[in-house]
């Protein structure tokens, strides 16, 4: 694959093979949205898709970056994440996706494919635009009130009180994913203007940490190549 170090992360270039793996039938899940500041980031779309909508690519500390020049090579995908960030100020988030490109020739990294997006919620504040998956904005929720949610928007819900996670699946094979961490693992920076609640967490409380959006599963990925 021919492409600077551009983002973080391991680097792990992987094989798509061609077709899809079948899912289940005769289940009916919800659709998931996603939007960050409340523009909309789509599975399996392109990142140009999300650049034409308003947000931007960012390096690791937020600021604005571009990788157009960067290139995957065909039937490809990374273990990389690219970073997006917001066009307002700040132009940081706390969101990544990681990409894959199904064609039989090369594409720039905007040309490539979303196949997972990842929150992460423990090193989010106030301060930064808010980031929902059905509308749900998932920072500073507890377990309790994360399954709530999910389950009102119809997902079918099994929380792991022991090992503090939640998996779920919505529509078109997508898998939703949250892990819990106890309160003294985050910080709530205080910020002038913030953009969403600002919230007294907990020490022993456990509130979502990370949440991911994938849809690799449906991909035929060969990780032996």
């Amino acid at each position: 694959m021919k492409r600077k170090n551009l983002f973080c992360g391991l680097l792990a270039a992987v094989t798509l093979s061609c077709g899809l793996l079948l899912g289940g039938c005769g289940e009916t899940k919800p659709e998931v949205s996603i939007a960050l500041d409340g523009k909309t980031i789509t599975m399996e779309d392109t990142v140009q898709s999300c650049l034409d909508n308003g947000l931007i690519t960012t390096d690791a500390q937020g600021n604005p970056e571009t990788f157009d020049a960067a290139v995957f090579e065909a039937k490809t995908a990374s273990f990389e994440t690219l970073h997006m960030g917001t066009s307002s100020e700040p132009h940081s988030s706390i969101v990544g996706l990681m990409l894959y490109n199904p064609e039989s020739t090369a594409k720039s990294v905007n040309n490539c494919k979303i196949m997972k997006v990842f929150y992460y919620a423990e090193k989010d504040n106030s301060g930064n635009a808010p980031f929902t998956v059905n509308g749900i904005d998932f920072w500073g929720m507890t377990e309790q009130e994360a399954a709530a949610a999910l389950e009102e928007q119809g997902f079918a819900v099994s929380l792991d009180e022991e090992y503090h996670y939640i998996v779920t699946s919505g529509s078109g094979n997508t898998t939703i994913s949250i892990d819990f961490e106890t309160g003294d693992c985050f910080e709530n920076a205080s910020t002038g203007t913030p953009q969403k609640k600002e919230v007294s967490f907990d020490a022993s409380t456990y509130y979502v940490s990370e949440v991911k959006v994938d849809i690799s599963g449906k991909l035929n990925i060969d990780m032996s190549n």
